[in-house]
């Protein structure tokens, strides 16, 4: 469809009439018990929350989640966000749509991710038994098809085709840089080897806890057992059959990671971390879940006549976040991103954290010396 208005371009004041998908429907009422529909509609740019005011129940029969609907509303702004005051929706047949407009999917190839996190696995790992259970993991050619293509998530981080994957991927590389400062610093501490393992598997049992066909959702068996349990037994599926058989220590110690990646029991782990891997595994997940949140507020964000630095009421960080600092898109930073997400070379990095000595008390005259600089990131991912 080319006169297709997206999400993203969407302004306020202005009165539109585009195509979405219905991502989420529901007939609720207002304190006075007048119904209204509440609507989640989106696009591959992103998604708007929309309202239908007048004639709520019989418009409400007219489509359902997961159909195509041509609205004709007002582009309002509620608490520094954009919102759709809906006058009419009408649903719209699939074969009138291009399908590619309305499923977001990730900025990079996802078949160049894969093998970019394939190389690391295969480049960094020392352990030749846990090698072997990743090359059985990466030879399931099914699995791998959904790993490339599942959403980290609904809605909070990632969410979108091949959003696990990017996820896990700027995981994994944090979990190389992470394990070659603390094998520095603490050596013998931390076994880099299953924090790598616990990022690259950490949620993938979301390959089969949602769908994502069209609009995402959870799967019965998703929400039945849940990507934790899920993927516990996907470990247990991919090393029974390798022979000969995988040290039981280490695939317990994968699990682990797996259970306890979510870090408290109140947020879905049936377990605490117990071991260093685990511990530094659930704060590497929150970090980057939560710059991928960052980012899509700083992009979604509208600047306002007075506040311009600060986005609107944020549930998940209980306040408004600042954005002074952010860079406006079409920075020099958008153009060296167009190359792949970032990342110093792993080699440049260990033969860099193996340079340093475990840390010594500085004698009084050392203690203005200058930090080593790190080496420079090599954001030229996709040449050969």
């Amino acid at each position: 469809m080319s006169d297709k208005i997206f999400v993203e371009q969407l302004v306020e004041g202005e009165t539109i009439r585009a195509v979405f998908l219905v991502n989420d429907k529901s007939v609720r009422a207002t304190k006075s018990g007048k119904p209204f529909l509440a609507l989640t509609l989106s696009d591959k740019s992103g998604s708007i929350d929309a309202k239908v005011w007048e004639q709520a129940e019989a418009i409400a029969t007219r489509f359902e989640a997961d159909d195509f609907v041509a609205v004709e509303a007002q582009v309002d702004s509620w608490q520094s966000k954009l919102q759709l005051n809906v006058r009419d929706v009408q649903k719209v047949e699939d074969s009138a749509v291009a399908f590619e407009d309305f499923v977001p999917v990730s900025r990079w190839p996802r078949r160049a991710l894969l093998e970019q996190l394939q190389g690391v696995v295969r480049a960094e790992i020392k352990s030749a038994e846990m090698q072997r259970f990743f090359d059985a993991l990466f030879a399931d050619e099914d699995l791998m098809q959904r790993y490339q293509t599942a959403p980290a998530a609904m809605g909070n981080h990632h969410a979108f085709l091949g959003g696990l994957l990017e996820h896990s991927l700027s995981m994994t590389r944090l979990a190389v840089q992470i394990g070659g400062h603390y094998n520095a610093y603490y050596p013998g501490l931390l076994d880099t080897d299953l924090l790598i393992a616990g990022t690259v598997l950490h949620d993938i049992g979301k390959c089969y806890e949602l769908s994502y066909s069209r609009a995402f959702n959870y799967t019965d068996e998703g929400q039945l057992v849940g990507h934790i349990v899920q993927g516990v037994e996907m470990v247990t599926a991919v090393a029974a059959p390798i022979k000969p058989a995988l040290p039981a220590e280490m695939i317990m110690q994968i699990k682990h990671l797996i259970l306890a990646h979510h870090g408290k029991k109140e947020f879905g782990s049936p377990v605490l971390p117990r071991t260093p891997e685990a511990m530094v595994l659930h704060e590497i997940d929150m970090i980057d879940s939560r710059m991928n949140m960052l980012a899509n507020i700083a992009e979604q964000h509208i600047p306002g006549a007075d506040d311009a630095s600060w986005s609107g009421y944020e549930r998940l960080f209980q306040g408004r976040v600042f954005l002074g600092n952010a860079q406006a898109p079409g920075s020099a930073l958008d153009a060296a991103q167009l190359s792949g997400p970032g990342a110093p070379r792993a080699d440049e990095f260990i033969a860099h954290a193996q340079s340093l000595s475990a840390p010594q008390r500085p004698a009084a005259a050392q203690r203005t010396r200058a930090t080593p600089t790190p080496p420079a990131p090599n954001l030229d991912l996709f040449s050969e």
